[in-house]
C-alpha cells in the first residue's frame, strides 16, 4: 500500500524557513559588500590639483564607538574624509596613492613641496579624521572603511603607501599591523611610535576606554614598537626622518627603537636623521628629497609589474 507521509504545517513551515536561511547566507557569503558612499562632497582646490572633501556614509561621530561615551568625537574624530586626486596619470599606468595620517588641519601648505610632486606622478593622497584616537581601534575601523572606499570607488591600487607626521604614527601603525596585506611602504615625519612617549598612558587611555593600568597591560596589542612582526614577515619597506633634537617625540624613545626592533625582525628599515632640528617645520625634515623617492619607487604595485 502507497501511503503519504505528512508534515504537520508548523514542522513544514519550520522547514521551508532554514532552507531560506541556508540559502540567503549562501548568496550573502557570495555576494561583495556595498561601496561605502561618500556624502556631503565639497570640491575644492589644493596644490594645483582637485581635493574632495567628504563623510563616508555611517562613518561620522555618532557611529563611531559607542554612542553612551560623551567624549567620542574627541577621541573617534568626525568622520571628515578629504582626497586630493593625481594631477595627471601615472607614466606606469598604476594608480599610486598615500593615506596620510594625522588629519585634522593638515595636510597644508607644509606638505606642498612633497605632495606637489606626489600628485604629478600619479599618486592620490587621501586622509580621514579619526580625532585624538591615539591608535585606537575605532580610529583602525575607519582607515578601513576609508581604505575600501578609495579601492571601491577610485580604483587605486590595494597596496597604499602610508605617511605617518607625529601622532600619525600611532594611527598608522596600528591599521597596518593588522592590515600588513594592504600596506606597500611606511615613510614617517617624526612619528609616534610608542604610546608611552606620546601621549603617554594616562592620556592614551582614555582613548581606548581603558584604566591606565588596563592600558599598561594590553599595551602591546596597541603599540607600535611592540607590533611590528606582521610587517616585518611580508618585508613592508620603512622610511623615517626624524630630528635629534625632538623634545615631543624623542627620536631614541621612538624612530630609533621602531628601526633597530624592525631590523632585528628582517625588516627593511632606513633611518634619517637630521642633526640640530626638532619637533617642527623645516625644509630638512619637510622637503626630504630622499623620501619622496621613497614613496615614488615603492608606490606602485609591483607585484602587478612583476606579471606583466
Amino acid at each position: 500500500m502507497h501511503t503519504t507521509t505528512r508534515f504537520p504545517r508548523a514542522r513544514t513551515t519550520a522547514l521551508a524557513l532554514l532552507t531560506l536561511t541556508w540559502a540567503t547566507q549562501a548568496w550573502a557569503a557570495d555576494t561583495p559588500a556595498p561601496a561605502v558612499k561618500a556624502v556631503n562632497v565639497k570640491i575644492s582646490r589644493q596644490y594645483d590639483a582637485e581635493r574632495r572633501d567628504f563623510t563616508l556614509e555611517s562613518q561620522d561621530a555618532g557611529r563611531l564607538g559607542d554612542n553612551g561615551w560623551p567624549e567620542k568625537a574627541y577621541y573617534c574624530g568626525t568622520g571628515r574624509s578629504f582626497v586630493i586626486l593625481p594631477v595627471k596619470p601615472a607614466a606606469d599606468g598604476t594608480k599610486p596613492w598615500l593615506l596620510y595620517a594625522p588629519f585634522r588641519n593638515v595636510p597644508n601648505e607644509t606638505h606642498a613641496w612633497m605632495f606637489k610632486q606626489l600628485l604629478a606622478n600619479g599618486f592620490t593622497i587621501a586622509g580621514i579624521d579619526v580625532g585624538e584616537s591615539s591608535g585606537n581601534p575605532e580610529g583602525r575601523a575607519a582607515y578601513t572603511r576609508l581604505y575600501e572606499h578609495l579601492v571601491k570607488e577610485y580604483g587605486v591600487d590595494r597596496k597604499v603607501c602610508l605617511l605617518t607626521q607625529s601622532r600619525g604614527g600611532l594611527m598608522g601603525y596600528n591599521w597596518a599591523a593588522e592590515n600588513p596585506d594592504k600596506v606597500q611602504c611606511i615613510g614617517g615625519l617624526y612619528p609616534v611610535c610608542d604610546i608611552a612617549s606620546y601621549p603617554g598612558i594616562p592620556a592614551a587611555c582614555k582613548a581606548y576606554r581603558m584604566t591606565e593600568d588596563q592600558l599598561r597591560e594590553k599595551l602591546a596589542e596597541h603599540n607600535p614598537i611592540d607590533r611590528l612582526e606582521p610587517l616585518a614577515k611580508v618585508k613592508v619597506p620603512i622610511l623615517h626622518v626624524h630630528g635629534d633634537k625632538d623634545g615631543v617625540v624623542p627620536l631614541k624613545k621612538n624612530s630609533e627603537v621602531l628601526h633597530k626592533r624592525y631590523q632585528a625582525l628582517g625588516g627593511p628599515s632606513k633611518l634619517i636623521v637630521i642633526p640640530g632640528k626638532g619637533h617642527e617645520v623645516c625644509p630638512e625634515i619637510f622637503n626630504c628629497q630622499p623620501l619622496v623617492d621613497f614613496f615614488l619607487h615603492y608606490g606602485q604595485d609591483i607585484t602587478k609589474k612583476k606579471k606583466q
